[in-house]
């Protein structure tokens, strides 16, 4: 695992194929088939005698529809579905192609004047939620409570829109109140691309998590006391630290990209007298969709209590992937990492069709620090790769209990080459490294569960951390082994 942080460079480089001046679906299919026999480190353990048959079948129905496909997008379903077959989130299609454009949004019979009259006739009954809204003054929103169900919904309509592809009419957002003050909402980006996320209103802000601030222009709210700051509860970027009070510390980590590493680095070196004061960590990597494994590196030696045991992968040395280790050699890359693909590439040459074992490590620390002296690490549905690597360090300390609900599970194999297929700028990205601790535990799919669950009905996962400490000071369960 120590070289998880590599995948990224991988992905720079495609393996040759042929390209074809259009989309041959059924070569596509049969091609993308090849590919991962060839080169997917998860390919032995995922077609099995108890898989074949299944395998078999959707193959074969796949090959009907692929040779009926018309266009690339028609074709880009078919392959998706041949992908899913693999449960593997680090197994996809890329390129141009594989982001077919999403639908135009649904109209809503709603214009401003009619929703200035409703406005106005009701405006002793209305939900705070419902009025005028503005998003960076792109758009005009009416948000009113839909009539029909599901109950208590609000929709968000547009009124007036500077993006050309938008109409007055169309629905931008829905939302519910989940409770807490907090709404679960589903938003309509620019590009008509869709999200599910949450929000908090707070007088007249509705501030949307990856979204940004509405702001409501009628009718407005009083405004807060002058002395009412608002905090979001979303962080406002990719790596954000907060100290609520003397004793908390808040890391609110959103990716773990290696773009990132020194920007944590400096983090954690700005801020070291604060954090080594406050001796409860809150880290949140819900969202976090991974990177590298040495951007959180910095924070490992606060949390460790004593070893991390880091289990070692192996990698597949077919001759299309020692082919993409070898143009590897060609950047400007770190000693360490040059050493590590000069030697899978003899091995790979010498012994093709084999794999490069990659010894687990040890990482250890010279003292435990006193402070923090308890972390809960969140994490959601939405937390994966490298992310998930930090759970499983993390949960050998004493010091750490995961908090939340089971982590993505897209952890086991990593590392994806990218490959070309029969349609012009479509490629998938394979995974070549296996990790060692599939010979006993398997997380793809299920995910890491957390030592404490938040219950469904939670939005806000930081005061639920506050509060279990406050009712239960210095609980911890035991944490579970790798």
């Amino acid at each position: 695992m120590k070289h998880a942080c590599w995948f990224l460079l991988c992905l720079l480089l495609a393996a040759p194929a042929v390209r074809g001046q259009s989309c041959a679906c059924p070569q596509s299919l049969t091609r993308l088939s090849e590919l991962l026999k060839r080169n997917y480190a998860g390919y032995a353990d995922k077609l099995t005698p108890r898989t074949a048959a299944a395998h078999q079948q959707l193959f074969e129905q796949l090959q009907a529809q692929a040779a009926r496909a018309t266009g690339e997008a028609a074709c880009v379903a078919v392959l998706k579905k041949y992908l899913r077959f693999w449960a593997d989130d680090h197994l996809y299609l890329t390129g141009a192609a594989a982001a077919p454009g999403a639908a135009p949004p649904a109209v809503y019979p709603l214009d401003k004047p009619r929703a200035q009259a409703y406005f106005e006739a009701n405006q002793t009954r209305l939900h705070p939620v419902e009025g005028f809204w503005t998003i960076d003054d792109a758009y005009q929103l009416a948000i009113v409570r839909r009539p029909t169900k599901p109950r208590n919904t609000f929709v968000g309509v547009v009124m007036e829109v500077k993006n050309p592809a938008w109409k007055p009419g169309m629905v931008k957002l829905t939302l519910r109140p989940a409770g807490g003050g907090y709404y679960d909402l589903r938003y309509t980006a620019g590009d008509f691309s869709t999200d599910s996320t949450q929000a908090v209103l707070q007088a007249n802000v509705l501030d949307v998590f990856r979204v940004g601030q509405l702001q409501k222009t009628y009718p407005t709210a009083p405004p807060p006391s002058a002395a009412v700051r608002y905090v979001s509860p979303f962080p406002q970027s990719a790596v954000e630290f907060r100290f609520p009070d003397d004793s908390t510390a808040v890391l609110m980590l959103q990716s773990f990209d290696v773009a990132n590493k020194t920007l944590v680095d400096s983090m954690l070196t700005h801020h070291q007298a604060a954090l080594r004061a406050r001796p409860n960590w809150i880290i949140d990597v819900r969202h976090n969709a991974g990177g590298g494994t040495s951007t959180y590196a910095g924070l490992l030696p606060y949390l460790a209590t004593g070893p991390i045991v880091r289990s070692g992968s192996r990698y597949r040395l077919s001759p299309d992937n020692v082919r993409n280790y070898e143009g590897l050699l060609a950047l400007p890359l770190p000693p360490p990492v040059k050493a590590f693909f000069d030697r899978m590439v003899a091995q790979g040459k010498a012994q093709p069709d084999t794999w490069a074992e990659e010894s687990g490590d040890t990482l250890r620390f010279a003292t435990v620090q006193p402070n923090p002296r308890r972390v809960a690490i969140l994490a959601n549905r939405q937390t994966f790769s490298s992310a998930e690597i930090l759970l499983l360090d993390a949960r050998q300390s004493r010091k750490v209990t995961l908090f939340g609900e089971n982590s993505g599970g897209v952890v086991d194999y990593g590392d994806g080459t990218r490959h070309a297929l029969s349609c012009d700028g479509l490629e998938v990205s394979i995974p070549v490294r296996r990790s060692n601790y599939l010979d006993s535990v398997r997380y793809d799919g299920a995910g890491i569960a957390p030592d404490v669950r938040i219950p469904a009905t939670e939005r806000d996962w930081q005061g639920f951390v506050r509060r279990y400490w406050h009712n239960m000071p210095g609980a911890r369960p035991r944490a579970p082994k790798r």
